[in-house]
């Protein structure tokens, strides 16, 4: 713990000093600095405190910080808020906070979508109670559902399950049915929504089965049985 203490303490006086030199040229009135080399040595040292212990989210996201005023790129230091991010221990303070604003500046025409599934689920898991949760993933919706319908999938199937631990079953099926439109490979989607049909005595929409068959015969394009079920519906 002693040595985590000393090469965290390390870190940050030489992020500290970096900094202080920049404030220092920008008080002079110099041009901004900008180095893409210094950037990555501070997205390396972020990396390895977070390494090191998995409680320094705090000092590790001033690393990045001091990497984002070195570099233009600043979805890539977001991506980076990401993965330190989901690293860090549970119940780090402002987590939250950080992780959205990272995901706002790293969701762009491309990006890793599973990197940010992980991140939500990460913020789900320190949020306390259901209707916090249920914030946090009708503002993503809200905000990402145009620009990635895998990840608008993921997180209104995450709504649909959140609505049904309250028994709100027709929530659950809209937001269920509003992941399948967006995704029609989320398995998990339509299996639930089949489940929640079944128990209420209720058949699956014909357009939801017609696009279940369409979506396993690009699959499984051999697939007899279920070239023969798409003829029939």
């Amino acid at each position: 713990m002693v040595g985590r203490g000393v090469f965290v303490c390390t870190a940050m006086l030489t992020a500290a000093l970096g900094l202080l030199g920049m404030e220092a040229a920008a008080q002079r009135g110099q041009d901004a600095i900008f180095s893409p080399q210094t950037a990555e040595v501070f997205v390396k040292t972020a990396q390895e405190i977070i390494h090191r212990d998995a409680e320094s989210l705090d000092p590790a996201m001033r690393f990045l910080d001091a990497a984002e005023t070195m570099d233009r790129n600043a979805a890539r230091i977001a991506e980076y808020r990401l993965r330190v991010g989901v690293k860090s221990s549970p119940g780090q303070a402002d987590s939250v906070s950080v992780l959205t604003a990272a995901i706002r500046n790293y969701i762009s025409r491309q990006f890793d979508v599973e990197l940010v599934s992980a991140s939500v689920q990460y913020m789900l898991a320190q949020l306390d109670t259901r209707v916090d949760r249920e914030a946090l993933l009708e503002g993503l919706l809200n905000r990402y559902a145009a620009a990635n319908e895998t990840l608008g999938s993921e997180l209104a199937t995450q709504l649909g399950l959140l609505a049904m631990e309250k028994g709100d079953t027709e929530s659950a099926r809209q937001r269920l049915n509003m992941a399948y439109r967006l995704n029609p490979y989320n398995q998990t989607a339509f299996d639930i929504l089949g489940e929640l049909y079944a128990a209420e005595d209720l058949f699956a929409p014909p357009s939801l089965a017609a696009i279940q068959l369409r979506t396993m015969l690009d699959v499984h394009p051999y697939d007899l049985a279920a070239a023969l079920k798409y003829a029939d519906t």
